[in-house]
Formats: structure tokens, C-alpha cells, sequence
């Protein structure tokens, strides 16, 4: 799941000198997206390893005689799980909009940032896209939403889910991922999101990757 929140979000001066366009936006929407996809293969194949580890463990056990079929064994695990690894996984793009402020968003602007954002979510695979969901929605960004839609393809538009409010987002999550406990707390859950920095400041991504990889 990729979690995003655009509270702070104010896009009055894109395009200005010194400042990203909505180009710029969508590079990032793509980097930040191939950082989740490579982190989370490297977790199913983390786990796939674990697997075979313990089976072959388990499976040589009982005597040396059967080491060569605990070998067999583990070798077949290991190219059954290699291939399971390389399956590319889904992710859950969710957005949570609470305190975004329409005065920080001309409506232009916004449009070319969705359009640009949008497309490169598309451009990292379509397969890999399970579901898009924000919340709470105001009317401007049920307004864009309508304005969208008819650009999308089918197989986005029933993926693409907009509630108006942040209880309607965590029954949602709650259905979708199975336990309530994985909700984040600005949806109503109870799951803390620790946000990873640089000494700088910044967002240091190679710490959510290794968080993403790591944690259970």
C-alpha cells in the first residue's frame, strides 16, 4: 500500500521559476511508485527464501540418506518461489486529502498534475495497479473526477474510488485488507506509519524501502 497525504498540497505557483511543473510531478508519482514495486519484490522474495530455508532444513532432517532429495526438494522450491518472485506484485495507491485547502489549487493546475500523476501510474504497468482510493473528497475533486473519467481506461475507472468522508475510507480499507489493525490512524485505525527523514530533512527513501522489506 502506498500512502500519500496531500494536505499541504498547494500547486499556485507550478510552472514558476524555481518551481516543479506538472511534468516534474509526474516523474516523481513514477519514481516514488518504481521504489514501491522494487521494495515490495524484494519482500515476497525475502519471504520466499525464508520458506525454502526452512523446508530444506526441515525436509534434511531425518538422515543423510535423504540429503539428495532434501536437495531435490530445496531446488525446486527455490525455482518455484524465483518465478513467484518475479510475478509483479499490486499495489494500493491511497490518498488522504485531510486539511487540502481549494484556494492552494487552481483548478488548471490541478488538472495537469492529475493528468501527468495519473499517466504515470498508468505508465508503471497497468497490471500492477490494484486500487486507487481518496478520501475525504470535497466537490472540486469530485468535479475533476468527472472531468477525468471519460480519459481513463475501463479496467482505471473501476479501480478509481472517492469517498466523501474518512469513515466511508476505513470500512473500505478494512474490507480490503483484511484487518482492521493495518487501517492507518488519520483513517480511523489503529497502524502508525513512521515517515522516514534524512539529518537534511528530506524524505529518506532508502529507509522506507529497507522498512518496507524488513518489517512483518
Amino acid at each position: 500500500v502506498l500512502w500519500c497525504h496531500t494536505g499541504r498540497l498547494d500547486l499556485r505557483l507550478l510552472g514558476r521559476q524555481g518551481e516543479p511543473d506538472a511534468a516534474a510531478w509526474g516523474r516523481a508519482v513514477a519514481c516514488i511508485v518504481e521504489l514501491g514495486i522494487v521494495a515490495a519484490r524484494a519482500r515476497a522474495q525475502r519471504r520466499s527464501l525464508e520458506a525454502v530455508a526452512t523446508r530444506a532444513s526441515a525436509a534434511e532432517a531425518p538422515a543423510q540418506a535423504t540429503s539428495l532429495r532434501g536437495r531435490q526438494a530445496s531446488n525446486s522450491l527455490l525455482r518455484t518461489s524465483g518465478s513467484r518472485a518475479h510475478e509483479p506484485p499490486k499495489f494500493m495507491y491511497v490518498e488522504s486529502t485531510r486539511g487540502l485547502s481549494v484556494s492552494k489549487l487552481p483548478i488548471r493546475n490541478m488538472l495537469r498534475v492529475a493528468h501527468a500523476s495519473l499517466g504515470a501510474l498508468l505508465r508503471s504497468a497497468p497490471e500492477r495497479l490494484g486500487t486507487i482510493a481518496v478520501a475525504p473528497t470535497l466537490k472540486f475533486n469530485r468535479i475533476i473526477d468527472k472531468i477525468m473519467r471519460p480519459f481513463l481506461p475501463e479496467s482505471v475507472r473501476t479501480r478509481l474510488h472517492l469517498f466523501a468522508r474518512e469513515e466511508q475510507m476505513r470500512v473500505f480499507l478494512t474490507r480490503e485488507l483484511g484487518d482492521e489493525s493495518k487501517v492507518p490512524s488519520f483513517f480511523g485505525g489503529t497502524a502508525e506509519h513512521k515517515v522516514h527523514y534524512t539529518p537534511e530533512g528530506n524524505l529518506d527513501l532508502l529507509a522506507m524501502m529497507s522498512a518496507i522489506v524488513d518489517e512483518d
